[in-house]
Order: C-alpha cells, then sequence, then structure tokens
C-alpha cells in the first residue's frame, strides 16, 4: 500500500548563508495511473504511465507532499482511520518541515519562493522527446490510490468521477512538460505560491495526460520505484534571509528523524 510510509520527506538544503538560498526536495507520497482500457488498481506498479492513442488513453495522477494542521496530528489521523482522513481536503503545511531548519518561517514566505519545480523521472519512452507534449492540471476531487478511470474512490456513492479519466479544476490553467537529462519537469512556481499564501486550500493532486491527439507510450518512475531518489518530488526554492547550515540531509520516517 503506498500510506505504508505514512509521510517521507527527504530534504537537501544548500545555503551560502544570509542572502543566500534554501532548496527543499520533497518526494511525493501518493500517485498511481489510470487507464481507459481497465479498472484495475496501478497503485503498487513501479512505474506511472502516460499515453493517447484512438483505442486506448494513459493518466498519471500524483499528490504533493501533505500535511494536516502538523506533522504529528496528520500521522496520529493517518494511523486511527486512514479512508476518512485521505478524503478530508488536503491542506500544504509547510510547517512541517520548519523545525528540520535554522532557517526561519520568514524564508518560506510566498514572496521568497524563487522556483517550483514537480519533477519526474522518464524510465522509458516511445516519444523524440517530451518537451511540450504532455499537459497537467489541477484535479478537483479527492481520490483515493486505487483510483481508476472511472471512480475516485469507492467508499461513497461521490467516489465516481463526473467525467471519466479525472474531475479537472476549470480555474486552473493547464502547464506543458518540458524535459531534460531523463526527467520530465512542470514549472508550478505560481500555483505553489498560492497554496503557501493561503494555507487552508485544499489540494486534490495533479494529472498529467497527453497534451495532442496522440502521444506515444511514456512511463515514468513512480513512489514504488526500486530507486527511491527517481520518485516524483517537489523542488522548492526560496531566497533564504536567515542563516542556515551549508548542508543539511534529513529524512523523516513517521517521527524519527535520521541525519545523515
Amino acid at each position: 500500500m503506498r500510506m505504508v510510509s505514512i509521510l517521507l520527506v527527504t530534504v537537501l538544503v544548500i545555503s551560502s548563508g544570509c542572502g543566500g538560498s534554501v532548496t527543499f526536495i520533497d518526494y511525493v507520497e501518493t500517485d498511481t495511473y489510470i487507464s481507459s482500457a481497465d479498472q484495475s488498481s496501478h497503485a503498487d506498479d513501479q512505474i506511472l504511465r502516460i499515453s493517447k492513442s484512438q483505442s486506448i488513453e494513459e493518466r498519471a495522477i500524483v499528490k504533493l507532499p501533505t500535511g494536516k494542521r502538523d506533522r504529528n496530528s496528520h500521522i496520529e489521523n493517518l494511523l486511527s482511520d486512514p479512508i476518512s482522513s485521505l478524503l478530508i481536503p488536503f491542506l500544504i503545511i509547510p510547517a512541517i518541515l520548519l523545525d528540520i531548519f535554522n532557517c526561519g518561517d520568514a524564508t518560506l514566505a510566498p514572496d521568497n519562493l524563487t522556483s517550483a519545480k514537480l519533477i519526474l523521472s522518464v524510465v522509458e519512452s516511445s516519444e523524440s522527446g517530451l518537451t511540450g507534449k504532455v499537459e497537467l492540471l489541477l484535479l478537483e476531487k479527492p481520490w483515493w490510490h486505487t483510483a481508476n478511470w472511472d471512480r475516485a474512490h469507492y467508499f461513497s456513492s461521490k467516489g465516481k468521477w463526473s467525467q471519466s479519466g479525472g474531475d479537472f479544476d476549470p480555474t486552473f490553467t493547464a502547464l506543458t512538460s518540458s524535459e531534460a537529462s531523463g526527467e520530465m519537469e512542470f514549472d508550478i512556481t505560481n500555483y505553489f505560491k498560492t497554496l503557501i499564501l493561503q494555507q487552508e486550500t485544499a489540494h486534490f493532486g495533479f494529472v498529467l495526460r497527453s497534451g495532442a491527439s496522440s502521444l506515444s507510450p511514456v512511463s515514468l518512475a513512480s513512489t514504488q520505484y526500486s530507486i527511491s531518489s527517481k520518485g516524483p518530488r517537489l523542488e522548492s526554492t526560496y531566497a533564504c534571509v536567515s542563516r542556515t547550515s551549508s548542508y543539511v540531509r534529513s529524512t523523516y520516517y513517521l517521527r524519527s528523524m535520521v541525519e545523515q
């Protein structure tokens, strides 16, 4: 199951001190892909598939690292009632990272965010290049990791997608992909600024789909991929307004922090 590791955050911080910058690498907690050709769950697959042809379409779904109120209450709620907890709005709470660093709260202010990218490692692609060929849309419905083409979840009558393949937020302008060095990226800086500024904003995740009438099969590393560092991840960079360590690498497993 994808939620066995309730909260796994790997963070790399590089800063030159006051006036420098700080970069967070947060690994996606939940993802899957859905296919118009079958209703089976792909929650445990090591890859995310995206394709589109006359006979079949496949789309990937990813959810940014999330928290509810704070790290401990988020974990406790998941452990006590994982179903109901995962069906409520998923709130981005930057505070779950603050106590890892010496940088103060001011560093994580939206005005200091200089870049935020959703990055996915390309495992295999039949396309000559992926720049501009995949688009990212914002979901407006909660889903379970066993989602399929027709349903976001099976826990209530509201679990069916309003439109097959996912319910999209009409106010969100689709973003197109760029590709470099075997990685596909989406610039979500403006969207992530909104999430930081309005911390009660619900985030249900993104859908990645073909941006044209056809797309040859593309395989991306999922959260289950054998090389965990290649999993989907959010990379956000801030102007650092307070002094930090020159290099910090920490991993959270539930409530334990292990310095490496």
